[in-house]
């Protein structure tokens, strides 16, 4: 699974972000998308986790070298004012994260500002 492109925005009441996945080869598995919110110390303060196009297309049934636009709402609601690093990963069904090829567990896509005002 490659992760082609993404456009992250912010909007008053959280985040819209859009991946664009393709299979490099046919998916084994119905993987699970997760996004993470991280401060400056790299901790977790916001999440979430969820199958591609809300399980209406499972990455199971994704052909090799197709590519799938996915979109994500994610509330800001409760997190303090601040600065923050947005971070994608996905999840196999054995609850185990796949790797980059660089041996991370997610790919940081960009920064946000959470307003507070």
């Amino acid at each position: 699974m490659a992760l082609n492109g993404y456009r992250l925005v912010s909007q008053e009441d959280g985040l819209e972000v859009l991946l664009m996945w393709q299979a490099l080869n046919p998916p084994q598995a119905d993987y699970r998308v997760v996004i993470q919110v991280r401060d400056p110390l790299g901790a977790i303060v916001a999440r979430l986790e969820a199958e591609p196009l809300e399980g209406a297309y499972p990455s199971s049934f994704w052909a090799r070298g197709e590519q799938v636009p996915d979109t994500y709402h994610l509330s800001t609601a409760d997190i303090p004012p601040g600065d923050y690093d947005v971070y994608v990963g996905l999840i196999d069904p054995d609850d185990r994260r796949l790797l980059t090829v660089d041996g991370r567990d997610a790919v940081f896509i960009g920064r946000v500002s959470v307003g507070g005002g």
